[in-house]
């Protein structure tokens, strides 16, 4: 069992000797970066904002989003001959804008046809506009007792069925998806009968790519054994009177969190992540129902904040096509040298550098948001470039700051943003300013202390950009807070041993109480590190 650290030292401010992080990235050309992004979309409810099909396509092409998630319907009653007709035209008006669907196919109940007859529906209707195939959608969630043996008579019916097709065999197969991931042994080994492994990984509050998802590709080796990993559904809710299990997030933790999903999935080699979904569906005043709120654009069609982050991060990793990898060898210094990075390579020959913290901003339990501090630190690249423009992912994709680069800049990775750095030489065209301060120099190199970490953000909309000018936050830094009043460290101490979540929630308000609201996240958010 992992030992906790003693929250006394963790509110304390600490000389160590400086931390140094070195290694050389793999630049991937952008587009293979693109590629790992889609979003699931529902087009026969027409109902629902789906019902447009045009304001949906445009949605889509605005995120630059060229992959969706969704269904067949092959069923031969002739009461759902609209149903088949419409759906198919839906999928190829899609793939005429560039957008390509996977499909998941029916389920053992056949209430969307046979699997012959979606086959053939698609081999007479849509061929060009699939790119994959996937087995039935959740169905352990019947409860069926012998679920289980019915996906997989499905699944292996599925994959014969593709794969004797000699106009689809050339298409990948996933397994079926689960509704629950520890159901996933009681599946067994299909790794015979499909392409990819299937998983639906919803983070339930929690920040991604921790170890609640290490856990779930583990689980899914019974499945698939070495065979990559799709995630075809993930993403945030943010149903804020919801009580049940899957618990709720902010939308401005949702966006922060979102972009950094996408990036450490594409880090950890998942070939694509569906985000679920585009719309929210229906009207939820009360914001009780998780089901109603999962989209990326609220009901009426304006964009929360992951729309904009799964948008931003896209644009700046760029959507051009070619190009090719490159190694990029890079040493960060200081507190930032832990920090998680991802390189891609631009088809005009630059690299952009995503950079964020591991770090947690929304407090799944106590249901607030959190603001954890900034790190700053040196940046070393070896290679040719003589300029570097800075970018926060939450504000959008002109750059924080812009100048001439030779070889080490200073810089800063938020707690609750990712930062995006482009290197490029002479040759390559500039990103617009737009009035972007210029590159500050490196921090002073030092033999016997961390840089301090940089200052939180002032607000929750206004985190500081990495690299930029000093922040103006009126927040202080942390490595200068007031030390705590006794009262205000035991409360704390209380709150972040809590386990059991009714006494989590009562001793957290006993924190705020006793230091006041942010110094109280502050603390809590740090204790929350260092116990990792």
């Amino acid at each position: 069992m992992r030992r906790a650290v003693p929250l006394m030292a963790v509110l304390s401010t600490l000389i160590s000797p400086e931390r140094a992080s070195a290694e050389t990235l793999r630049a991937a050309p952008a587009r293979t970066f693109v590629d790992t992004v889609g979003v699931n979309v529902h087009p026969t409810y027409l109902s629902t904002p789906y019902g447009n099909v045009d304001r949906t396509i445009a949605a889509l092409q605005s995120l630059g989003i060229r992959h969706v998630r969704h269904g067949i319907h092959a069923n031969p009653d002739p009461k759902f001959a609209w149903v088949n007709g419409y759906s198919a035209t839906v999928t190829n008006k899609l793939a005429a804008a560039g957008i390509k669907s996977d499909l998941v196919v029916g389920n053992p109940d056949d209430s969307s046809g046979t699997i012959a007859q979606q086959l053939a529906h698609v081999r007479s209707t849509m061929l060009g506009s699939v790119e994959s195939f996937e087995g039935p959608n959740e169905w352990d969630q019947t409860l069926r007792t012998n679920w289980a043996a019915e996906l997989r008579g499905y699944q292996k019916a599925l994959y014969g069925g593709v794969k004797a097709d000699s106009a689809l065999k050339a298409l990948p197969v996933f397994t079926p998806s689960l509704g629950e991931w520890r159901r996933l042994p009681q599946l067994g080994d299909l790794s015979a009968y499909a392409d990819y492994g299937n998983l639906h990984a919803y983070p339930g509050g929690l920040a991604p790519g921790q170890k609640w998802l290490d856990d779930q590709l583990t689980a899914h080796k019974t499945v698939t054994g070495t065979k990559k990993v799709m995630i075809t559904e993930a993403g945030y809710h943010n149903a804020m009177a919801y009580t049940g299990l899957h618990k709720p997030t902010s939308e401005r933790a949702s966006g922060r969190y979102m972009a950094r999903m996408l990036l450490e999935h594409y880090r950890r080699g998942l070939p694509r992540t569906w985000v679920y979904e585009l719309y929210d569906e229906k009207e939820d005043l009360a914001l009780t129902n998780k089901e109603r709120h999962l989209g990326l654009l609220r009901l009426d069609g304006s964009e929360k904040p992951a729309a904009k982050a799964v948008r931003n991060v896209i644009e700046l990793a760029g959507t051009g096509t070619g190009g090719t990898a490159a190694d990029l060898p890079i040493e960060l210094t200081g507190a930032a040298s832990g920090v998680r990075r991802v390189a891609v390579r631009r088809p005009d020959g630059s690299i952009v550098l995503f950079l964020w913290q591991d770090s947690v901003i929304w407090d799944k339990y106590g249901q607030f948001d959190m603001y954890p501090a900034a790190l700053g630190g040196t940046l070393k690249v070896t290679g040719p470039w003589t300029r570097a423009e800075v970018f926060s992912v939450a504000k959008g994709t002109a750059p924080t700051a812009a100048g001439g680069f030779a070889g080490t800049m200073g810089v800063t990775v938020p707690g609750d943003d990712v930062i995006a750095i482009r290197l490029a030489d002479a040759s390559m065209k500039p990103t617009p300013a737009g009035g972007a301060p210029t590159l500050p120099p490196p921090p002073p190199a030092t033999r016997s202390e961390t840089p301090t970490p940089a200052p939180s953000p002032a607000a929750p909309a206004a985190s500081a950009p990495a690299a930029s000018a000093p922040a103006t936050s009126t927040r202080p830094a942390p490595a200068t807070m007031a030390r705590p009043s006794r009262r205000c460290r035991i409360a704390v101490k209380r709150a972040h041993r809590a386990r059991r979540t009714r006494a989590r929630a009562a001793t957290r308000r006993s924190a705020r109480r006793a230091c006041g609201a942010r110094v109280a996240r502050r603390l809590l958010a740090r204790a929350a590190r260092a116990a990792r």
